[in-house]
């Protein structure tokens, strides 16, 4: 469904496939010498801007630190941040997401053009669900469309198997409230 003002999409709605990993089960390791580091206020800029979703991490981060967490993957031989990504845990809201019934949900994961297809976003995924595994985490969720195809194979690699098929809808272009349309 599309919604057009004017000539202009203001609201569509995209199939998004859900897909969950049982931590107990997971035991992958990394493949290349690398560390993730928190996301916190400080080192959030460190971050490359790539999105509108940055003004929402940063208030995510600064908001609800205690249900929002956020990592900087580092790989030895390169100094800045060649990937990153968020977990959103059980409680926390903003715009777009309320985890209500899930421990995590894994979102806006990032890797730069020119640092894809080297194995970062996967063993940056690594790292992060181990340390959830050790906060006792017992599944990890997130959300893929299911033409991303790069995604799919990566999130199914790692042990994600898709439970669910949802709709979404998304506001483009203006920053509109969805009670408002």
């Amino acid at each position: 469904m599309q919604i057009k003002i004017k000539g202009r999409n203001l609201l569509h709605t995209c199939r998004y496939s859900i897909m969950r990993l049982d931590l107990a089960h997971f035991t992958r390791s990394v493949a290349q010498p690398c560390r993730i580091e928190p996301l916190t206020t400080e080192n959030i800029d460190a971050r490359r801007t790539y999105s509108s979703f940055d003004a929402r991490q940063r208030e995510l981060i600064r908001n609800q630190p205690s249900r929002t967490q956020g990592w900087l993957f580092y790989v030895d031989e390169i100094e800045e941040p060649v990937s990153s990504m968020f977990a959103l845990r059980r409680g926390a809201v903003d715009k777009f997401f309320k985890i209500r019934n899930i421990d995590v949900y894994l979102a806006m994961m990032y890797t730069p053009p020119e640092y894809r297809g080297r194995g970062y976003c996967r063993d940056m995924m690594t790292l992060v669900l181990k340390e959830l595994r050790q906060d006792e985490i017992e599944f990890a969720h997130l959300a893929v469309r299911p033409n991303n195809l790069a995604a799919v194979k990566l999130y199914e690699k790692l042990g994600f198997e898709q439970i669910d098929v949802k709709r979404f809808a998304r506001v483009l272009r203006y920053n509109i409230p969805y009670y408002t349309l």
